[in-house]
C-alpha cells in the first residue's frame, strides 16, 4: 500500500528516531527546575533510554517540534539541502524522560530554556474560541495537491519565538516569547464562508500594494477564498455611502506590486467605531485586515475589543506600516529599507552639488517627525555625511559648539558640506512657532518645515558675514512615500501578508503580523498599543556609529538642552490602551484614532 506524501514524511520521521534508539541514541531528562519568565539555562546531562520507551509515535504537532535526534544527526554539518528546514525547528529536548550518562551530542549546546509556570511571558493573541463558536476544519493544505506539501511545515500552536536573545554566558537569563506566525493543522474558518476586506490607512508608503497583494493571492490561492474586497479611502470607506467596496482577484492584483501608493487609496481621519463595526456585521464580513501605523492599529484593537464585546465571529489582523520605522517591538517596518535606499541617492546628490561649488552646502531634509531612524541609517550607509541632525538630540545654531561653526569649519578644512536633518529636529528651537500651525487629521502636530527654516537662518548668517554660500535644499519626502518597494522590502511584505493571513484563518484576532529577531510572529495589540513609537538611543551603539562616521561635534553646549537630551534618551511611559466607546471620537495620531 502506498503512503501519501505528508504520511510518508511522518513515518519517516518516527522511523529515523526508533532507528536512533537502536543506535544507542539518548534522551535528555523531561523535568527541570522553574525559573523566573523563560530562562535560559545551562543543558543538563543527557541519559539513555530503551527503545521500547522511544519508540512512540510522535503526535501530528510534534513532526516539527520533535526534532532533537535528528537535529543531533546533523549538527556535524551545516550544509545540505534540508539544513535551513531543520535549523528553524525547535528542538525539543524533553520528548522522553531518561537517567543516566552524559550524551556528546550535547557538546554543541550551551543554554536550556525552561518554562515559566505562570506563562505571563507567553505573549499569545486572542483566539476566537474565547468569546465564540470557532470551527476545526481540517487545513486545505493537507487536502489540495496544488498546497499539499505546505502541511510538511505546519506550525504548531505551541511554537514561539524569544524576545530576549542576549544571553550570558554564565548566567540564567530570562525572555519574553511570542506565537510563531505559520500555517495551522486547524483552521477556524471554511474557505467558502470567508468574506475579507483590506483596508488602508494613513499616509503612503513603499510596499503597501505588495502587502495588499499578498493578501488576496494567499486567501485565494492557497486557502481557496472567493469573497475578497477593498476598502476605499481608510475607515471612512467602511461605511461612507460614497465608497463602494471594491472585489479584488488574483487577475486584478497581479501586477499592483510593481506601482507606487495602495490602489485601495488611504486616508487619515475618518474613524467612527460604531459605524465601522456596524458596517462590517451588516455586510457580512469575517476577517479585516488593517494596514496602518501606531494610530491604525489603535482603531484596529478599538474595533478588535467591540467587535469581541458583540461576540462576533469576526477576526482583526493588523500589518504594521511606517516608513519612519518606529514601530514598537518589530525588527523594522516594511517600507524602511526603500525609504534608506532612496535617502542615499539624495546624499549623493547633495555631495556632488556641495562639492561642486564655493562654500557648497547640501542640505537633506528626510523623514522621522519623531525618530531618526531613517537619518541614521542613511547616513551609516553613504558615508559621505558631515552632520547629522535627529528629533532625539536638540542642538544649537550660534556659540562656539553650534552648527554655525562646525560649517564654518568644515569650510576652511574641506570647502564643502553636507547635512542630513530629520523632519523633527530642531523644534526646540523653533518652538514658539508650533501653535500656529496645528493639527492634520490625524491629529499630528503641523510641524514647520525645517529643511526651509534651516536653509533662511543658514543663509542669514553666513550672508551677515559677507561669506559666500552655496546652499541646496534637497527634500525627497513625497518621492519616497510613492515609490514601489525594494527587494528587501517586497519579500518582507509578501511574508507579512501570508503571516496575517494563517494567523485569521487560524482564529486569531486583536493582534499584528511582524517579524521579531528575524522570524514572522502575532503582536497582540495590547502589547503595540501600550507602548511609544521607538526612537533612536542617543546612548546606543548604532548613534556612537553614526558620531565616529560623521565626526560631528556636539553641537550642544547649554546644560538645560543636555539634560532635554538625556530624558529624550530615557524610556517613556507606556500609554493606556485604547478604551471601547460609542462616544464621538477625537482625531488619531495617525489615522483616525485618538491617543
Amino acid at each position: 500500500m502506498s503512503v501519501p506524501p505528508r504520511d510518508g514524511a511522518r513515518v519517516a520521521a518516527n522511523s529515523s528516531l526508533t532507528n536512533l534508539v537502536a543506535d544507542g541514541a539518548v534522551f535528555p531528562p523531561s523535568t527541570a527546575k522553574p525559573v523566573p519568565d523563560t530562562a535560559v539555562v545551562p543543558p543538563p546531562a543527557a541519559t539513555p533510554v530503551s527503545a521500547a520507551a522511544a519508540a512512540v509515535a510522535l503526535p501530528d504537532n510534534m513532526l516539527r517540534s520533535g526534532t532533537i535526534e535528528k537535529i543531533a544527526a546533523i549538527m556535524s554539518s551545516s550544509a545540505g539541502e534540508e539544513a535551513a528546514s531543520r535549523a528553524d525547528q525547535p528542538k525539543i529536548a524533553d520528548l522522553a524522560s531518561a537517567s543516566g550518562s552524559s550524551d556528546p551530542r550535547y557538546d554543541h549546546f550551551t543554554k536550556r530554556l525552561v518554562e515559566h509556570p505562570s506563562k505571563k511571558g507567553r505573549l499569545v493573541p486572542p483566539h476566537l474560541s474565547e468569546w465564540t463558536r470557532a470551527g476545526g476544519f481540517p487545513s486545505p493544505f493537507k487536502t489540495n495537491p496544488r498546497t499539499l506539501n505546505l502541511g510538511l511545515s505546519f506550525v504548531s500552536n505551541n511554537e514561539t519565538i524569544l524576545v530576549d536573545i542576549i544571553g550570558h554566558a554564565q548566567h540564567e537569563t530570562i525572555s519574553r516569547e511570542f506565537l510563531r506566525c505559520g500555517p495551522r493543522e486547524t483552521i477556524a474558518f471554511h474557505p467558502q464562508t470567508v468574506k475579507a476586506a483590506i483596508v488602508t490607512c494613513g499616509g503612503l508608503a513603499p510596499g503597501l500594494n505588495t502587502v495588499v497583494r499578498e493578501l488576496v493571492y494567499t486567501l485565494s490561492r492557497m486557502y481557496g477564498v472567493e469573497d475578497i474586497y477593498g476598502v476605499p479611502y481608510g475607515y471612512r470607506g467602511f461605511y461612507s455611502p460614497n465608497h463602494n467596496l471594491r472585489r479584488l482577484t488574483e487577475e486584478a492584483v497581479s501586477s499592483i506590486h510593481h506601482e507606487g501608493g495602495t490602489v485601495l487609496g488611504s486616508s487619515r481621519g475618518g474613524f467612527d467605531l460604531k459605524l465601522i463595526c456596524d458596517a462590517v456585521e451588516d455586510r457580512g464580513l469575517n476577517q479585516l485586515f488593517i494596514i496602518g501605523g501606531d494610530g491604525t492599529h489603535r482603531g484596529a484593537m478599538a474595533i478588535y475589543e467591540e467587535l469581541r464585546a458583540r461576540k462576533a465571529k469576526i477576526t482583526v489582523v493588523g500589518i504594521p506600516k511606517t516608513v519612519d520605522n518606529d514601530f514598537p517591538l518589530i525588527d523594522r517596518s516594511f517600507g524602511f529599507d526603500t525609504a534608506v535606499e532612496e535617502t542615499q541617492r539624495a546624499i549623493n546628490c547633495a555631495k556632488v552639488e556641495a562639492k561642486a561649488a564655493i562654500n557648497g552646502l547640501g542640505l537633506v531634509k528626510v523623514m522621522g517627525r519623531a525618530s531618526g531612524q531613517i537619518a541614521m541609517f542613511a547616513c551609516l550607509a553613504s558615508r559621505d555625511v558631515d552632520v547629522c541632525l535627529i528629533p532625539e538630540i536638540p542642538f544649537e545654531l550660534a556659540g562656539p559648539t553650534g552648527l554655525f561653526r562646525c560649517v564654518s569649519d568644515l569650510f576652511k578644512s574641506r570647502g564643502h558640506c553636507v547635512i542630513v536633518v530629520a523632519e523633527g529636529a530642531g523644534m526646540e528651537l523653533i518652538s514658539d512657532d508650533l501653535r500656529s500651525y496645528g493639527t492634520d487629521a490625524s491629529g499630528n502636530v503641523k510641524r514647520p518645515d525645517i529643511g526651509l527654516w534651516l536653509r533662511a537662518r543658514l543663509n542669514e548668517h553666513f550672508a551677515s558675514l559677507g561669506q559666500e554660500l552655496n546652499l541646496k535644499l534637497i527634500d525627497p519626502f513625497y518621492m519616497i512615500r510613492s515609490l514601489p518597494a525594494n527587494a528587501t522590502d517586497s519579500l518582507y511584505c509578501s511574508l507579512l501578508g501570508q503571516s496575517a493571513v494563517h494567523g485569521a484563518m487560524a482564529g486569531y484576532s486583536g493582534f499584528s503580523a511582524g517579524i521579531v529577531n528575524g522570524h514572522h510572529v502575532m503582536l497582540p495589540m495590547t502589547e503595540i498599543c501600550n507602548r511609544q513609537r521607538t526612537k533612536v538611543d542617543v546612548h546606543s551603539r548604532m548613534w556612537h556609529r553614526v558620531l565616529a562616521c560623521t565626526n560631528q561635534p556636539s553641537l550642544c553646549s547649554s546644560p538645560k538642552m543636555e539634560a532635554h537630551t538625556v530624558a529624550e534618551a530615557k524610556p517613556e511611559t507606556p500609554s493606556k490602551p485604547m478604551e471601547v466607546s460609542h462616544a464621538p471620537v477625537a482625531p488619531p495620531t495617525e489615522s483616525g484614532v485618538p491617543e
